[in-house]
């Protein structure tokens, strides 16, 4: 099935962009710290939390695709 070939395809992708690997978990959290850090340095009566939640998915999204 033309599905199965493309689901090989990707997951062999993914694997070779770290996918289940420590690397990308580790990325992931130092992102997610730089996050609460940013976060816990704000006035917290009045944060918006749109424009750090965007920068840490493209932060995340960037990692894993160029490395």
């Amino acid at each position: 099935d033309s599905w199965m070939d493309q689901r090989r395809f990707l997951v062999s992708t993914l694997r070779d962009f770290g996918m289940g690997k420590n690397l990308m978990e580790d990325k992931v959290r130092n992102s997610a710290q730089q996050l609460v850090e940013y976060i816990d340095k704000q006035d917290l009566s009045n944060v918006d939390l749109r424009w750090p939640v965007q920068v840490f998915v493209a932060n995340i999204i960037n990692e894993f695709l160029f490395g």
